[in-house]
């Protein structure tokens, strides 16, 4: 009898540690469910982090180019056009800025008919267009300049009759950076100075 409520008294023993281990083992599923919640419920957050930034990003680029593109229609035209009508036939040598004085027309005033050079306002893409006129048994070379690097060059020759040569050009210039017409060879000293056959053009094309 003692032996029998012995027995009894350890499988009711051992039926709790079971109960106890089976709870613990609940337990520990619940926080491993919990900590796996947590995890999607951070990476969700991290998600709609990444997301929100992006969106921010993409926000503060259209305004980026918004505000550029009413900086441009904003700006000033900026355009000249300018004749080379030096009647008194004035000589021209070699590395000589040629000077188109003649205003034909000058928006934004960055065109200097003094020193013949045309001065960046902004940077940009720019374009140019010069036309000379020589007459019969001149050539002449002329160059495009941009500081000390040549980025055209104009070639006019003919023997027998007046010749009307052009050259045209795009161009990046930096702010502040300057474009002017130099002379790199003429046999004659001079070229045809009137009713505007020759003559310097340039303008804006794109703000960069």
């Amino acid at each position: 009898m003692v032996e029998f409520e012995q027995n009894k008294t350890q499988q009711q023993i051992s039926g709790i540690e079971k109960l106890q281990t089976e709870q613990s083992q609940t337990i520990y599923g619940i926080e491993k469910l919990q900590t796996e919640q947590s995890q999607t419920i951070y990476g969700i957050e991290k998600l709609h982090g990444k997301q929100h930034e992006k969106v921010m990003e993409d926000i503060g680029d259209l305004q980026n180019q918004s505000a550029r593109f009413q900086e441009y229609l904003d700006l000033s035209p900026v355009a000249f056009s300018y004749g080379y009508n030096r009647n008194d036939n004035t000589k021209v040598i070699a590395g000589q800025t040629l000077l188109f004085t003649d205003r034909i027309m000058d928006l934004g005033g960055q065109f200097n008919p003094s020193t013949g050079t045309f001065t960046a306002p902004i940077k940009g893409i720019y374009v140019f267009h010069l036309v000379v006129m020589t007459y019969s048994y001149v050539w002449t070379t002329v160059d495009l300049m941009s500081g000390t690097k040549t980025i055209a060059t104009l070639y006019s020759y003919d023997k027998d009759s007046w010749d009307q040569a052009s050259v045209s050009t795009a161009v990046l210039l930096d702010i502040r950076q300057t474009v002017r017409p130099v002379a790199y060879y003429t046999n004659r000293d001079y070229i045809n100075p009137g009713d505007h056959f020759s003559y310097f053009t340039g303008y804006l094309l794109k703000p960069i």
